[in-house]
């Protein structure tokens, strides 16, 4: 059964404020990203708020916190 929106934010949350809370990312990133659910760096990148810098250093880390259950 795939995650509820509010678990997924959850997790979502989790990872950002172990991995980029000094690092600038804000809560409607977070919002965005729990919203959209992207799959693939390419999509977490269309985010607003999340830049070439930050999708480089985080975005793998972002997508597979996302994806553990």
């Amino acid at each position: 059964m795939p995650p509820t929106e509010g678990s997924m934010r959850e997790r979502i949350r989790q990872v950002s404020l172990e991995l980029f809370t000094e690092r600038g990312y804000d809560g409607t990133s977070l919002r965005e990203i729990a919203e959209h659910r992207p799959a693939t760096l390419s999509a977490l990148g269309e985010i607003p708020g999340i830049g070439r810098a930050k999708l480089d250093a985080y975005g793998r880390a972002v997508l597979e916190g996302m994806a553990q259950r």
